[in-house]
């Protein structure tokens, strides 16, 4: 409320506004200030996009894709010891495991007589 009254702002109808308007446009800046341009206030972004641009969503996930696809396939090309281990080769595992259990137990075995 200070503000606004230190700013000569007085309320009108659900809000307050200013009694007068300030032109500032004829004043020049300082010669050891830059002049920047004003920040666009958020009527200009939403003017500009009124939906979403559903060809580049399309373009960005088919560039996401290729990109995964093409990192993937060179690494088991170049790596491939270094890709995540899947069902098929646990299984594999847990088979050469099993038979060398089984050859180690024959071993013993027959060791014993």
């Amino acid at each position: 409320m200070a503000s606004y009254k230190r700013n000569n702002y007085k309320y009108v109808a659900g809000h307050y506004q200013r009694d007068k308007i300030v032109k500032i446009e004829n004043l020049s800046a300082p010669a050891n200030q830059k002049t920047e341009k004003p920040i666009p206030t958020h009527d200009v972004y939403s003017q500009k996009t009124n939906g979403v641009n559903v060809s580049s969503v399309t373009n960005s996930a088919l560039g996401s894709l290729a990109a995964s696809t093409a990192i993937n396939g060179a690494k088991r090309i170049f790596a491939p010891n270094s890709l995540p281990a899947t069902k098929g080769d646990v299984e594999k595992l847990k088979r050469e495991i099993n038979e060398l259990k089984t050859l180690l137990k024959s071993k013993n075995q027959s060791w014993m007589f």
